[in-house]
């Protein structure tokens, strides 16, 4: 943009009007602002001392004269006109070389497209003037030179490539100046900032494959009969030189491997291997195989642990043990059968299925349901009556997947089984995600969490979050439960970390895994340190079973088989219930795990259904008395904490429970229509509570069922059992249990 002033003159000194007579063609006139553009006709100014001054600004690329003409009329209406030549030179400005950076692992080499972010105001920067050069104020430039850390730099059309494979241990920042000029030789200078970082990235390994689909067993599942030659091969890369290269082969449910080192260049980064290998006595539990590979700065890794599916023939796997009659059992089925529906798997062992005399039930979602198959990785509740069976043989299939354990959990207990025919070490499990997996036996019940499944092994598992996941284990580790629950054994009584044991057993039956504890990290509510309690069986039927009850947000039961509370607290009651199916005459009591309690706290339990109780930490095994209600389920209460704090619940607990036999007069007496009844019982048991008139009729029965030891209030309406209104007169009311029985007389008035 330029300024121009037209000048003009008037011999009379009279007041001149300057106007744009001609706009130019290829520039752009204007007088107060950017905007404020001139066109023919526009007065510019009037005055008779001032000359206007106006701005010309050429139009983008043009170059070259151009013309414009101006007018001067006089007070007279004399017209002058001026022409105004306007030469436009080209002045070429310089190209603008920015600042580049670039990050580069070290021991590697990398390019940066420096004149990606530079620019020319001509846009004619021409690459081949690219140069580079180690000192900003060198007279001398190079096409390739070194950094100033030593790395080499070299031009690549309009890249500059950094090459620091031959400077090992180097990182950090280094820099070289680089210089571009235009096609009019103006040239500018700027720099790259190499940021040369540690390369903690391991060797990958890619295109795992081998020359075999399927491994064939046939005749039997001790050995093959012959050696078996595999080839595996793989890719292995890294940006740093490999320093080794290990096959790793192993078999299903081990974690001892034989090793195959793989010989190659030194200095390679890239290895495509095939490594053929002999595998003697193979048998039913396959390969599994990996690879291991490592740099020249020692960072390794594992890639995933392949295998080869194995295909079994007819009658080769075999249950281990016998399917005993008139009890539940859960199993598995180790393979993928071709013929997987149960009449198939199970035909040669118990005939045509016949519902009165085998069923067998999945559970999904929450409940039982006939299965029309059974698939690998889940497990079945069996119920059979033919008889003692110790020969079931399966058909053929194919195990698959030796190398991982997965597992498609949903919300809440899955029935999940071994898919393989040999056992396999779960490894590492958080148990703040699942509990379990859990077995179970009709004497013993539930289970302790399991470390090995083993084949034809069925089990529970429960999956604590809300989504279905897939639980994966490659059976390489273990984990000790302790670790997940309490970080330091050592300070776990300091860190008020606690997690023990109760077990109940009668002469029959037992349920020795019922857990009881305190963690800082749980709350008070149900989390994920708690477990909820096993599902029940598929008739179910809990011949003996017992359970913490939680009271959840809502007030209800949340049934528990752990129970763990915040340790941040000084105090602490755990509920449960203890039910059977029968009366028990002989139960034993049971506590362990109690280490790292505190010891100069009480640990009581209090039997509720008679006010017994137990100081769990005198000693561990304790014998209970018998009960007198069969179905109703025997109510404890664990209180731990301060002496006197204890002994003021258990006091409290106590009186709470009757101390004797009662049933109180009823009132009002004489009464219309309706009187209350209170009575009194000091032990769990059958009651009967029933109205007789005085001939020794039964007029109605108001209570008959198992209640718990406690006071009760019960109110009569003066009707009969077909719900009419008796007559007045004289009536008895009966309180009956299995050892008292005790009458009372009452007056209904009308």
């Amino acid at each position: 943009m330029n300024d121009l002033f037209l000048n003009a003159t008037d011999a009379d000194g009279d007041t001149l009007i300057y106007t744009l007579c001609q706009e130019a063609s290829n520039s752009i006139l204007t007088q107060f602002s950017d905007t404020d553009t001139l066109k023919n006709g526009d007065i510019l100014l009037v005055s008779s001392i001032e000359s206007p001054k106006i701005n010309i600004t050429p139009e983008k690329g043009f170059y070259g004269d151009d013309i414009f003409r101006y007018c001067v009329e006089d007070q007279d209406g004399n017209i002058a006109e001026a022409r105004v030549i306007i030469s436009v030179v080209n002045v070429p400005e310089f190209p603008i070389a920015n600042n580049d950076s670039i990050e580069v692992f070290q021991n590697s080499i990398g390019r940066v497209n420096v004149l990606l972010n530079d620019t020319d105001p001509e846009n004619d920067i021409d690459y081949s003037t690219l140069l580079i050069f180690k000192d900003k104020n060198s007279n001398q430039s190079f096409k390739t030179t070194p950094t100033n850390k030593g790395g080499i730099a070299t031009v690549q059309d309009s890249s500059i490539k950094f090459d620091y494979s031959n400077l090992l241990m180097f990182t950090g920042i280094d820099s070289i100046y680089y210089s571009i000029c235009d096609s009019e030789k103006l040239c500018d200078t700027s720099s790259v900032y190499i940021n040369v970082y540690q390369d903690d990235i391991p060797p990958g390994v890619y295109n795992i494959s081998t020359n075999k689909d399927t491994l064939l067993l046939e005749n039997t599942l001790a050995r093959l009969s012959s050696s078996k030659e595999i080839t595996i091969k793989a890719t292995i890369k890294d940006s740093l030189p490999l320093e080794s290269v290990i096959l790793k082969v192993g078999k299903g449910g081990s974690n001892e491997y034989l090793s195959y080192p793989i010989d190659f260049e030194n200095g390679i980064r890239m290895l495509e291997t095939e490594e053929t290998i002999t595998i003697e006595n193979l048998d039913e539990r396959g390969i599994k195989f990996y690879y291991f590979a490592s740099d020249i700065l020692g960072y390794a890794s594992d890639s995933q642990i392949s295998s080869i599916p194995i295909k079994t023939s007819n009658g080769l796997i075999k249950f281990p043990d016998c399917i005993p009659p008139n009890e539940w059992i859960l199993i598995s089925i180790p393979t993928d059968l071709e013929e997987n529906r149960i009449n198939d798997v199970f035909y040669n062992s118990f005939g045509n299925i016949d519902k009165e005399k085998f069923v067998i039930w999945e559970f999904e979602n929450g409940n039982y349901t006939e299965p029309s198959t059974i698939e690998p990785g889940l497990s079945y509740w069996i119920y059979q009556k033919v008889g003692e069976e110790c020969d079931l043989t399966l058909g053929s299939g194919v195990i698959t997947q030796i190398d991982t354990l997965e597992w498609e959990l949903k919300p809440g207990w899955n029935l999940v089984g071994n898919p393989y025919p040999f056992s396999f070490n779960m490894g590492e499990i958080d148990h703040t995600l699942y509990c379990g997996p859990l077995e179970f036996s009709s004497n013993s019940g539930w289970s302790d969490h399991q470390d090995t499944i083993s084949p034809f092994g069925g089990y529970i598992i429960c999956n604590k979050t809300d989504s279905t996941i897939v639980f994966k284990s490659s059976g390489d580790s273990n984990l000790n439960l302790s670790k997940t629950f309490f970080s330091n054994n050592k300070n776990n009584k300091e860190n008020n970390f606690f997690r023990g044991k109760i077990s109940f057993k009668s002469s029959k039956f037992s349920d020795n895994n019922n857990f009881f504890g305190y963690n800082p990290n749980a709350s008070e509510s149900f989390d994920e340190y708690d477990n909820i309690t096993e599902p029940p069986l598929p008739n179910n039927e809990n011949a003996f079973k017992f359970d913490w009850i939680l009271k959840d947000i809502n007030g209800f039961n949340k049934y528990l088989l752990e129970d763990i509370k915040n340790g941040a607290d000084s105090t602490f009651i755990w509920d449960g219930i203890l039910k059977t199916s029968k009366n028990q005459s002989d139960l034993k009591l049971t506590v362990s795990n109690l280490e790292n309690i505190h010891q100069n706290k009480k640990l009581i339990l209090v039997d509720r259904s008679n006010g017994e109780t137990f100081d769990l930490l005198s000693k561990k095994t304790f014998t209970i008395k018998k009960g007198h209600a069969k179905n109703l389920g025997r109510k404890f209460s664990l209180i731990h904490g301060p002496e006197k704090w204890v002994k003021d619940q258990v006091d409290e607990i106590i009186q709470s429970i009757p101390s004797e036999f009662n049933l109180s007069q009823n009132y009002p007496n004489p009464f219309n229509p309706i009187t209350t009844i209170n009575y009194q019982i000091p032990l769990d048991q059958k009651v009967m509570l029933k109205v007789y008139n005085l001939i020794g009729q039964e007029i109605i029965t108001l209570v008959n069922k198992e209640q718990y030891a406690g006071n009760y209030s019960i109110i009569w309406n003066g009707k009969d059992k077909h719900n009419k209104q008796v007559s007045s007169g004289t009536y008895f009311y009966v309180l009956k249990t299995e050892n008292h029985s005790i009458s009372k007389k009452m007056l209904l008035l009308k």
